[in-house]
Protein backbone atom coordinates (compact mmCIF):
# COMPACT_ATOMS: atom_id res chain seq x y z
CA UNK A 1 0.00 0.00 0.00
CA UNK A 2 1.35 3.38 -0.98
CA UNK A 3 1.09 6.33 1.37
CA UNK A 4 -0.62 8.36 -1.33
CA UNK A 5 -3.39 5.76 -1.61
CA UNK A 6 -4.63 5.93 2.03
CA UNK A 7 -7.04 8.40 3.52
CA UNK A 8 -6.14 11.11 5.97
CA UNK A 9 -8.00 9.28 8.81
CA UNK A 10 -6.14 6.04 8.20
CA UNK A 11 -2.88 7.96 8.08
CA UNK A 12 -3.55 9.48 11.49
CA UNK A 13 -4.29 6.04 13.00
CA UNK A 14 -1.02 4.60 11.68
CA UNK A 15 0.91 7.60 12.97
CA UNK A 16 -0.48 7.27 16.51
CA UNK A 17 0.33 3.53 16.54
CA UNK A 18 3.92 4.17 15.48
CA UNK A 19 4.38 6.89 18.09
CA UNK A 20 2.97 4.57 20.82
CA UNK A 21 5.40 1.78 19.96
CA UNK A 22 8.32 4.19 19.90
CA UNK A 23 7.33 5.55 23.33
CA UNK A 24 7.08 2.06 24.88
CA UNK A 25 10.49 1.13 23.56
CA UNK A 26 11.92 4.35 24.97
CA UNK A 27 10.31 3.82 28.41
CA UNK A 28 11.47 0.20 28.52
CA UNK A 29 15.03 1.28 27.78
CA UNK A 30 14.82 3.99 30.48
CA UNK A 31 13.43 1.50 32.97
CA UNK A 32 16.28 -0.93 32.29
CA UNK A 33 18.79 1.83 32.81
CA UNK A 34 17.02 2.91 36.03
CA UNK A 35 16.94 -0.64 37.44
CA UNK A 36 20.62 -1.04 36.66
CA UNK A 37 21.40 2.05 38.72
CA UNK A 38 19.04 1.00 41.54
CA UNK A 39 20.61 -2.44 41.83
CA UNK A 40 23.90 -0.78 42.74
CA UNK A 41 22.37 1.19 45.63
CA UNK A 42 22.02 0.10 49.26
CA UNK A 43 18.61 -0.50 50.85
CA UNK A 44 18.78 2.74 52.90
CA UNK A 45 19.50 4.74 49.74
CA UNK A 46 16.57 3.11 47.95
CA UNK A 47 14.23 3.94 50.84
CA UNK A 48 15.42 7.56 50.89
CA UNK A 49 14.71 7.95 47.17
CA UNK A 50 11.27 6.35 47.51
CA UNK A 51 10.28 8.63 50.38
CA UNK A 52 11.64 11.83 48.79
CA UNK A 53 8.77 14.06 47.54
CA UNK A 54 8.63 14.98 43.86
CA UNK A 55 7.65 18.66 43.58
CA UNK A 56 6.94 18.32 39.84
CA UNK A 57 4.24 15.72 40.52
CA UNK A 58 2.81 17.19 43.73
CA UNK A 59 0.07 19.09 41.96
CA UNK A 60 -1.03 16.11 39.90
CA UNK A 61 -1.09 13.84 42.98
CA UNK A 62 -3.19 16.37 44.90
CA UNK A 63 -5.61 16.35 42.03
CA UNK A 64 -6.05 12.57 42.30
CA UNK A 65 -3.27 11.56 39.87
CA UNK A 66 -1.67 8.12 39.88
CA UNK A 67 1.53 7.42 41.88
CA UNK A 68 4.90 7.94 40.30
CA UNK A 69 6.17 4.94 38.29
CA UNK A 70 9.57 5.47 39.87
CA UNK A 71 8.05 5.17 43.36
CA UNK A 72 6.26 1.97 42.37
CA UNK A 73 9.45 0.51 40.97
CA UNK A 74 11.32 1.42 44.15
CA UNK A 75 8.71 -0.33 46.28
CA UNK A 76 8.85 -3.46 44.14
CA UNK A 77 12.64 -3.50 44.17
CA UNK A 78 12.78 -2.97 47.96
CA UNK A 79 10.30 -5.75 48.67
CA UNK A 80 12.02 -8.09 46.24
CA UNK A 81 15.37 -7.33 47.85
CA UNK A 82 14.10 -7.93 51.39
CA UNK A 83 12.20 -11.13 50.58
CA UNK A 84 14.97 -12.39 48.38
CA UNK A 85 17.54 -11.84 51.11
CA UNK A 86 15.43 -13.71 53.62
CA UNK A 87 14.83 -16.62 51.27
CA UNK A 88 18.45 -16.60 50.24
CA UNK A 89 19.53 -16.74 53.89
CA UNK A 90 17.24 -19.67 54.81
CA UNK A 91 19.26 -22.73 55.87
CA UNK A 92 18.92 -25.76 53.65
CA UNK A 93 19.77 -28.11 56.51
CA UNK A 94 17.00 -26.97 58.84
CA UNK A 95 15.25 -28.78 61.67
CA UNK A 96 13.37 -31.93 60.54
CA UNK A 97 15.10 -32.00 57.15
CA UNK A 98 16.95 -35.17 56.17
CA UNK A 99 20.74 -34.98 56.45
CA UNK A 100 22.27 -35.64 53.00
CA UNK A 101 25.48 -36.92 54.54
CA UNK A 102 27.15 -37.64 57.85
CA UNK A 103 28.58 -34.44 59.28
CA UNK A 104 31.13 -34.31 62.08
CA UNK A 105 32.12 -31.43 64.32
CA UNK A 106 35.22 -29.65 63.04
CA UNK A 107 36.08 -28.65 66.62
CA UNK A 108 34.80 -28.90 70.17
CA UNK A 109 32.12 -26.38 71.12
CA UNK A 110 29.47 -25.45 73.68
CA UNK A 111 26.64 -23.58 71.98
CA UNK A 112 23.59 -21.89 73.50
CA UNK A 113 20.35 -23.11 71.93
CA UNK A 114 18.63 -19.74 71.92
CA UNK A 115 15.37 -21.01 70.43
CA UNK A 116 14.91 -23.81 72.97
CA UNK A 117 15.95 -21.50 75.78
CA UNK A 118 13.42 -18.87 74.73
CA UNK A 119 10.70 -21.52 74.43
CA UNK A 120 11.40 -22.70 77.97
CA UNK A 121 11.45 -19.15 79.30
CA UNK A 122 8.18 -18.36 77.57
CA UNK A 123 6.67 -21.47 79.15
CA UNK A 124 7.93 -20.27 82.53
CA UNK A 125 6.31 -16.88 81.96
CA UNK A 126 3.01 -18.46 80.95
CA UNK A 127 3.06 -20.89 83.87
CA UNK A 128 3.83 -18.27 86.49
CA UNK A 129 1.11 -18.00 89.13
CA UNK A 130 -0.71 -14.66 88.81
CA UNK A 131 -0.35 -12.26 91.72
CA UNK A 132 -3.71 -11.26 93.19
CA UNK A 133 -4.62 -8.12 95.08
CA UNK A 134 -7.71 -7.00 96.99
CA UNK A 135 -10.13 -4.89 94.96
CA UNK A 136 -11.31 -2.22 97.39
CA UNK A 137 -14.17 -1.24 95.08
CA UNK A 138 -15.54 -4.79 95.27
CA UNK A 139 -15.15 -4.73 99.06
CA UNK A 140 -17.24 -1.59 99.19
CA UNK A 141 -19.96 -3.22 97.10
CA UNK A 142 -19.97 -6.27 99.40
CA UNK A 143 -20.37 -4.11 102.49
CA UNK A 144 -23.21 -2.22 100.82
CA UNK A 145 -24.96 -5.50 99.97
CA UNK A 146 -24.66 -6.64 103.58
CA UNK A 147 -26.00 -3.34 104.85
CA UNK A 148 -29.06 -3.62 102.58
CA UNK A 149 -29.78 -7.08 104.00
CA UNK A 150 -29.48 -5.73 107.53
CA UNK A 151 -31.81 -2.83 106.76
CA UNK A 152 -34.41 -5.24 105.40
CA UNK A 153 -34.12 -7.39 108.52
CA UNK A 154 -34.52 -4.34 110.74
CA UNK A 155 -37.66 -3.32 108.83
CA UNK A 156 -39.22 -6.74 109.29
CA UNK A 157 -38.41 -6.80 112.99
CA UNK A 158 -39.81 -3.30 113.37
CA UNK A 159 -43.11 -4.57 112.01
CA UNK A 160 -43.07 -7.62 114.30
CA UNK A 161 -42.29 -5.56 117.37
CA UNK A 162 -39.63 -6.05 120.05
CA UNK A 163 -38.75 -9.31 121.75
CA UNK A 164 -39.06 -9.50 124.67
CA UNK A 165 -42.10 -7.26 124.73
CA UNK A 166 -42.55 -7.47 128.53
CA UNK A 167 -40.08 -7.83 131.37
CA UNK A 168 -38.58 -11.30 131.62
CA UNK A 169 -39.33 -11.16 135.35
CA UNK A 170 -42.99 -11.35 134.38
CA UNK A 171 -42.82 -13.88 131.53
CA UNK A 172 -39.81 -15.83 130.32
CA UNK A 173 -38.47 -15.15 126.84
CA UNK A 174 -39.55 -18.63 125.72
CA UNK A 175 -43.12 -18.00 126.87
CA UNK A 176 -43.25 -14.58 125.23
CA UNK A 177 -41.97 -16.14 122.00
CA UNK A 178 -44.65 -18.85 122.13
CA UNK A 179 -47.55 -16.55 123.01
CA UNK A 180 -46.69 -14.15 120.19
CA UNK A 181 -46.70 -16.78 117.45
CA UNK A 182 -49.25 -19.28 118.82
CA UNK A 183 -52.27 -20.10 116.69
CA UNK A 184 -55.53 -18.42 117.61
CA UNK A 185 -57.04 -21.60 119.03
CA UNK A 186 -53.97 -22.13 121.20
CA UNK A 187 -54.30 -18.61 122.55
CA UNK A 188 -57.97 -19.28 123.36
CA UNK A 189 -56.99 -22.40 125.33
CA UNK A 190 -54.56 -20.31 127.37
CA UNK A 191 -57.21 -17.68 128.08
CA UNK A 192 -59.72 -20.34 129.08
CA UNK A 193 -57.26 -21.80 131.55
CA UNK A 194 -56.68 -18.37 133.05
CA UNK A 195 -60.42 -17.73 133.41
CA UNK A 196 -60.85 -21.07 135.15
CA UNK A 197 -58.01 -20.22 137.50
CA UNK A 198 -59.60 -16.88 138.34
CA UNK A 199 -62.73 -18.76 139.45
CA UNK A 200 -60.74 -20.81 141.96
CA UNK A 201 -60.60 -24.11 140.08
CA UNK A 202 -56.79 -24.10 139.86
CA UNK A 203 -54.51 -24.41 142.84
CA UNK A 204 -52.42 -21.29 143.47
CA UNK A 205 -48.67 -21.27 142.94
CA UNK A 206 -46.19 -20.19 145.61
CA UNK A 207 -45.53 -16.47 145.42
CA UNK A 208 -41.81 -16.98 145.62
CA UNK A 209 -41.67 -18.88 142.33
CA UNK A 210 -40.34 -17.09 139.23
CA UNK A 211 -40.98 -17.77 135.54
CA UNK A 212 -37.47 -19.10 135.02
CA UNK A 213 -37.70 -21.53 137.96
CA UNK A 214 -41.11 -22.66 136.77
CA UNK A 215 -39.70 -23.31 133.31
CA UNK A 216 -37.07 -25.58 134.85
CA UNK A 217 -39.72 -27.45 136.84
CA UNK A 218 -41.94 -28.24 133.88
CA UNK A 219 -39.46 -30.31 131.91
CA UNK A 220 -42.06 -32.64 130.43
CA UNK A 221 -44.64 -29.93 129.73
CA UNK A 222 -45.32 -28.21 126.42
CA UNK A 223 -44.72 -24.55 125.62
CA UNK A 224 -48.42 -23.99 126.11
CA UNK A 225 -48.42 -25.55 129.58
CA UNK A 226 -45.41 -23.46 130.53
CA UNK A 227 -47.15 -20.30 129.33
CA UNK A 228 -50.27 -21.13 131.35
CA UNK A 229 -48.23 -21.73 134.49
CA UNK A 230 -46.36 -18.43 134.17
CA UNK A 231 -49.51 -16.44 133.42
CA UNK A 232 -51.37 -18.03 136.34
CA UNK A 233 -48.52 -17.16 138.66
CA UNK A 234 -48.56 -13.54 137.53
CA UNK A 235 -52.35 -13.43 137.75
CA UNK A 236 -52.28 -14.55 141.36
CA UNK A 237 -49.60 -12.06 142.34
CA UNK A 238 -50.70 -9.01 140.36
CA UNK A 239 -53.71 -6.77 140.49
CA UNK A 240 -56.56 -7.25 138.08
CA UNK A 241 -55.60 -4.06 136.24
CA UNK A 242 -51.98 -5.17 135.82
CA UNK A 243 -53.00 -8.60 134.58
CA UNK A 244 -55.48 -7.06 132.15
CA UNK A 245 -52.74 -4.75 130.88
CA UNK A 246 -50.46 -7.77 130.36
CA UNK A 247 -53.11 -9.53 128.31
CA UNK A 248 -53.50 -6.40 126.20
CA UNK A 249 -49.72 -6.23 125.57
CA UNK A 250 -49.71 -9.88 124.50
CA UNK A 251 -52.66 -9.30 122.15
CA UNK A 252 -50.93 -6.34 120.48
CA UNK A 253 -47.71 -8.35 120.13
CA UNK A 254 -49.67 -11.17 118.46
CA UNK A 255 -51.28 -8.74 116.02
CA UNK A 256 -47.98 -7.16 115.03
CA UNK A 257 -46.35 -10.56 114.63
CA UNK A 258 -49.17 -11.77 112.37
CA UNK A 259 -48.85 -8.69 110.13
CA UNK A 260 -45.06 -9.03 109.92
CA UNK A 261 -45.27 -12.77 109.16
CA UNK A 262 -47.77 -12.10 106.38
CA UNK A 263 -45.54 -9.35 104.97
CA UNK A 264 -42.55 -11.68 105.07
CA UNK A 265 -44.48 -14.45 103.32
CA UNK A 266 -45.46 -12.11 100.49
CA UNK A 267 -41.87 -10.95 99.91
CA UNK A 268 -40.02 -14.27 100.09
CA UNK A 269 -39.09 -13.94 96.41
CA UNK A 270 -37.52 -10.57 97.07
CA UNK A 271 -33.71 -10.72 96.87
CA UNK A 272 -33.28 -9.03 100.24
CA UNK A 273 -36.02 -10.99 102.06
CA UNK A 274 -35.50 -14.57 100.91
CA UNK A 275 -33.08 -15.31 103.77
CA UNK A 276 -35.59 -14.39 106.44
CA UNK A 277 -38.36 -16.72 107.63
CA UNK A 278 -40.71 -16.54 110.64
CA UNK A 279 -38.04 -18.17 112.81
CA UNK A 280 -36.08 -14.95 112.32
CA UNK A 281 -38.58 -13.26 114.65
CA UNK A 282 -37.68 -15.74 117.40
CA UNK A 283 -34.38 -13.96 117.92
CA UNK A 284 -34.42 -11.44 120.70
CA UNK A 285 -33.41 -7.88 119.92
CA UNK A 286 -30.08 -8.49 121.67
CA UNK A 287 -29.46 -11.71 119.71
CA UNK A 288 -30.17 -9.91 116.41
CA UNK A 289 -27.82 -7.07 117.34
CA UNK A 290 -25.08 -9.51 118.33
CA UNK A 291 -25.65 -11.46 115.11
CA UNK A 292 -25.19 -8.35 112.97
CA UNK A 293 -21.98 -7.42 114.77
CA UNK A 294 -20.67 -10.96 114.44
CA UNK A 295 -21.50 -11.09 110.72
CA UNK A 296 -19.63 -7.83 110.14
CA UNK A 297 -16.56 -9.11 111.98
CA UNK A 298 -16.64 -12.41 110.09
CA UNK A 299 -16.95 -10.59 106.77
CA UNK A 300 -14.00 -8.32 107.59
CA UNK A 301 -11.80 -11.33 108.30
CA UNK A 302 -12.91 -13.13 105.14
CA UNK A 303 -12.29 -10.12 102.91
CA UNK A 304 -8.95 -9.45 104.57
CA UNK A 305 -7.82 -12.97 103.71
CA UNK A 306 -9.27 -12.55 100.23
CA UNK A 307 -11.73 -14.61 98.20
CA UNK A 308 -10.13 -15.75 94.92
CA UNK A 309 -12.21 -16.02 91.75
CA UNK A 310 -13.58 -19.48 91.03
CA UNK A 311 -13.58 -20.58 94.67
CA UNK A 312 -16.11 -23.46 95.05
CA UNK A 313 -19.19 -22.66 97.14
CA UNK A 314 -18.49 -25.59 99.44
CA UNK A 315 -15.08 -24.16 100.34
CA UNK A 316 -16.56 -20.70 100.87
CA UNK A 317 -19.31 -22.14 103.08
CA UNK A 318 -16.73 -23.86 105.27
CA UNK A 319 -14.82 -20.59 105.62
CA UNK A 320 -18.03 -18.73 106.50
CA UNK A 321 -19.01 -21.27 109.16
CA UNK A 322 -15.53 -21.20 110.66
CA UNK A 323 -15.61 -17.41 110.97
CA UNK A 324 -19.16 -17.33 112.35
CA UNK A 325 -18.34 -19.90 115.04
CA UNK A 326 -16.11 -17.28 116.63
CA UNK A 327 -18.47 -14.33 116.40
CA UNK A 328 -22.17 -15.30 116.30
CA UNK A 329 -24.44 -16.92 118.95
CA UNK A 330 -25.54 -20.46 118.08
CA UNK A 331 -29.21 -19.45 117.83
CA UNK A 332 -28.51 -17.07 114.96
CA UNK A 333 -25.80 -19.06 113.10
CA UNK A 334 -28.09 -20.55 110.40
CA UNK A 335 -29.48 -17.14 109.51
CA UNK A 336 -26.06 -15.48 109.72
CA UNK A 337 -24.61 -18.08 107.36
CA UNK A 338 -27.32 -17.42 104.75
CA UNK A 339 -26.85 -13.66 104.93
CA UNK A 340 -23.08 -13.82 104.73
CA UNK A 341 -23.07 -16.31 101.84
CA UNK A 342 -25.30 -13.94 99.87
CA UNK A 343 -23.16 -10.89 100.55
CA UNK A 344 -19.64 -12.24 100.10
CA UNK A 345 -18.07 -12.84 96.69
CA UNK A 346 -14.65 -12.82 95.06
CA UNK A 347 -12.71 -9.68 95.94
CA UNK A 348 -9.32 -10.59 94.46
CA UNK A 349 -8.18 -9.40 91.05
CA UNK A 350 -4.93 -9.88 89.20
CA UNK A 351 -2.14 -7.39 89.86
CA UNK A 352 -0.71 -6.84 86.35
CA UNK A 353 2.55 -5.25 87.45
CA UNK A 354 3.40 -7.82 90.12
CA UNK A 355 2.30 -10.66 87.86
CA UNK A 356 4.60 -9.40 85.10
CA UNK A 357 7.51 -9.09 87.53
CA UNK A 358 6.92 -12.60 88.82
CA UNK A 359 6.74 -13.95 85.26
CA UNK A 360 9.99 -12.18 84.36
CA UNK A 361 11.66 -13.62 87.44
CA UNK A 362 10.47 -17.10 86.50
CA UNK A 363 11.84 -16.64 82.98
CA UNK A 364 15.18 -15.34 84.23
CA UNK A 365 15.50 -18.36 86.50
CA UNK A 366 15.53 -20.67 83.45
CA UNK A 367 19.11 -21.69 82.66
CA UNK A 368 20.26 -21.41 79.02
CA UNK A 369 20.03 -24.66 77.05
CA UNK A 370 23.59 -25.66 76.14
CA UNK A 371 24.49 -28.07 73.33
CA UNK A 372 27.99 -29.53 73.65
CA UNK A 373 30.06 -31.57 71.22
CA UNK A 374 33.67 -32.66 70.85
CA UNK A 375 35.78 -32.47 67.76
CA UNK A 376 35.16 -35.35 65.39
CA UNK A 377 31.87 -36.41 66.96
CA UNK A 378 28.93 -36.95 64.60
CA UNK A 379 26.49 -34.05 64.40
CA UNK A 380 24.10 -35.60 61.86
CA UNK A 381 23.91 -39.07 60.40
CA UNK A 382 23.21 -39.44 56.69
CA UNK A 383 19.53 -40.17 56.04
CA UNK A 384 18.43 -39.17 59.55
CA UNK A 385 16.23 -36.12 60.35
CA UNK A 386 18.04 -33.12 61.79
CA UNK A 387 17.05 -32.33 65.38
CA UNK A 388 16.99 -28.91 67.02
CA UNK A 389 20.28 -29.54 68.82
CA UNK A 390 21.82 -30.83 65.57
CA UNK A 391 20.78 -27.66 63.77
CA UNK A 392 22.24 -25.46 66.51
CA UNK A 393 25.62 -27.10 66.02
CA UNK A 394 25.41 -27.03 62.22
CA UNK A 395 24.53 -23.34 62.24
CA UNK A 396 27.28 -22.59 64.75
CA UNK A 397 29.90 -24.22 62.53
CA UNK A 398 28.46 -22.62 59.37
CA UNK A 399 27.38 -25.99 58.01
CA UNK A 400 23.63 -25.35 57.70
CA UNK A 401 24.00 -24.20 54.08
CA UNK A 402 22.75 -20.67 54.44
CA UNK A 403 22.88 -18.43 51.37
CA UNK A 404 23.71 -21.27 49.05
CA UNK A 405 26.87 -22.28 50.91
CA UNK A 406 27.87 -25.91 50.48
CA UNK A 407 29.66 -28.38 52.67
CA UNK A 408 33.34 -28.72 52.13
Amino acid sequence: MHLLDISQKRFNQLARRLFGRAKRYTEADQTRQFLTKISKLKSKQIAAIALRPNPLRRKSCEGGGSPSPIALVLVVVSLTSAIGHRLYNEPQLDVNTIAPQTIRAPESASVVDTETTETQRQAARTGAVPVLMVDQAVNQEIYQTLQRLFVRGDELRQQAGPLPYVETSVLSTATQRYLRQAQEWEWRVVLASLNADSQGTTAPRPQSSTPESQAAGVRAGSSQQLAIIELQAYQQNASEEDFSALREVISRARQRYAVAAEELESTLKDEQSKFYDPSFFNLTDLEWSDAKNGIRQALERILLQGVPPGLPDSVLENAVRAQLDLAVPSASKPLASKILMNAVRSNLVQDPEQTRLLADQAAEAVEPEIVEIRRGEVITQAGEPISQSDFVLLDHFGLSRRGGSTLG
